[in-house]
């Protein structure tokens, strides 16, 4: 029978991250550890991260289901089309916690041309709220990058000054 831990881990950002809920200066992440007996040596791990402020889902109930799923690892895929459901940053956790205890603990879910660093992931360069000086700064900094688009998050200064920002 498998067994299964949690650990809870703070992050602490480069820069404080602006959101409209408000400023993070840390975020509470979890990770969920999964063994098999049959197979000594491998962990697979998966990740439970929920937004504060966005998501459906609070710390205690995050840190409740994972103590239930480590306490009973016999259910899990009867559980993800039940109550996991209401906690998707756990359900995801247990998800890709399986899938990596099934690719040997490897970290590597799904082999592609990127995960094997052959290839790049073209994607937008992201601002986060911040001050009409500092949102400015990086805005410039995500075009010196070279990102043909840059996602701007809006919202903390007032319309009309993100806006003149950008323009």
């Amino acid at each position: 029978m498998r067994q299964a831990r949690w650990i809870e881990h703070e992050l602490v950002p480069r820069f404080p991250l602006g959101t409209s809920k408000g400023t993070l200066h840390t975020r509470t992440v979890w990770y969920l550890l999964v063994e098999d007996p049959e197979r000594p040596g491998i962990t697979g791990m998966g990740e439970a991260a929920p937004f504060p402020g966005h998501s459906l889902e609070f710390p205690a109930e995050v840190r409740t289901k994972l103590l239930e799923l480590c306490a009973d690892t016999a259910h899990w895929e009867d559980r993800m089309v039940s109550d996991l459901v209401q906690v998707p940053s756990v359900r995801f956790a247990v998800e890709q916690a399986l899938r990596d205890l099934e690719v040997g603990g490897t970290k590597v879910l799904f082999p592609s041309e990127f995960t094997l660093g052959r290839q790049a992931i073209p994607i937008n360069g992201l601002v986060w709220m911040g001050d009409q000086n500092t949102m400015r700064q990086r805005l410039r900094e995500q075009v010196e990058a070279g990102f043909a688009t840059v996602k701007v998050k809006i919202g903390a200064i007032g319309i009309d000054r993100e806006l003149e920002m950008i323009e």
